[in-house]
């Protein structure tokens, strides 16, 4: 097995990093789409049991 001096990484060119930060836009697109609906979803259980007398942690 070759050490790690030994084998060289990938040559980071411009096609390499181009997809690098496409991912990583992606990724940041994908976290915020998804907060909101999560915050939507908790505000309204919150507001449910609420109305349905179930005594939440903050009660």
């Amino acid at each position: 097995m070759a050490s790690t001096a030994d084998s060289a990484p990938e040559p980071w060119n411009q096609e390499t990093k181009d997809k690098f930060e496409s991912e990583a836009e992606d990724g940041q697109q994908r976290e915020q789409f998804n907060l909101i609906p999560i915050r939507h979803l908790l505000i309204r259980l919150r507001d449910a049991s609420s109305m349905s007398g179930i005594r939440g942690p903050d009660r």
